[in-house]
């Protein structure tokens, strides 16, 4: 004999999630009426993505798709910021990104996570830059790049 069990849980939801860093447990994340939102790496069909070492750049996508997370390390002994663009290819520097940059401090780990995903029109490029609010490729080669897509 089954029997159906319904657990309700409430959270707090705020608009922006945290970032987690390494050695931070993270939240479980909640949509606006305070339900669990599950996880986009249980879904049929994601996609994983990774450098496959330090770069500057990486286009995850050259065609439209959605992005679920962006982790990594910065392996530079400076702060970086991860720059994400709705493009198929690199743009130039001074380019804006359409979405909020993420500071890394020199030599950390970082995560970004999207619950609902991000849904890019164009592509998806994830690029490091030494600047906040437009894109500079930094000279050195030093940011793992790695990531869920669908």
């Amino acid at each position: 004999m089954s029997e159906e069990v319904i657990v309700k849980v409430k959270g707090r939801y705020t608009l922006v999630p945290p970032v987690a860093v390494d050695g931070q447990f993270p939240y479980l994340s909640v949509d606006p009426s305070g339900a669990i939102i599950v996880s986009p790496s249980s879904a049929v069909g994601v996609t994983p993505f990774d450098s496959g070492g330090d770069v500057t750049n990486l286009v995850a996508s050259a065609a439209p798709a959605t992005l679920f997370s962006v982790f990594g390390f910065n392996n530079s002994a400076a702060v970086r910021y991860v720059h994400i663009f709705d493009l198929a290819a690199l743009p130039a520097d001074g380019t804006v990104p359409d979405f909020m940059p993420f500071r890394v401090p020199s030599v950390t780990n970082f995560s970004i996570q999207f619950a609902k995903g991000w849904a890019a029109a164009n592509g998806i490029v994830i690029a490091s830059s030494s600047t906040y609010a437009t894109l500079t490729i930094t000279l050195g080669v030093d940011m793992w790049i790695s990531g869920e897509m669908l």
